[in-house]
């Protein structure tokens, strides 16, 4: 009866040790997870605002008299000025 508490208390500790490395498995994902999510979030509002800005100075250019095919050109340069700065 001894030798069966004994093989209890060990499984039950293998057990506790393999629950404890799921449970940090489940907070890493976890917290990657998130982490995406907030990273996501983040380059949809700078997308959200290149575009704002966009729509900005093609209604300037239209107001102005300019063509929109200078302004491509522009737009073009200021994207990927303001990508390759991030």
């Amino acid at each position: 009866m001894n030798t069966d508490a004994t093989k209890c208390s060990n499984s039950q500790q293998k057990l506790q040790e393999e629950l404890d490395l799921y449970a940090n498995k489940y907070e890493a994902a976890l917290k990657e997870k998130m982490l995406m999510k907030l990273e996501k979030d983040r380059l949809k509002a700078k997308v959200d605002n290149l575009e704002y800005n966009l729509r900005q100075q093609e209604e300037d250019a239209k107001l102005e008299g300019g063509s929109v095919a200078e302004l491509n050109g522009q737009s073009k340069a200021f994207s990927k000025s303001q990508l390759t700065s991030a």
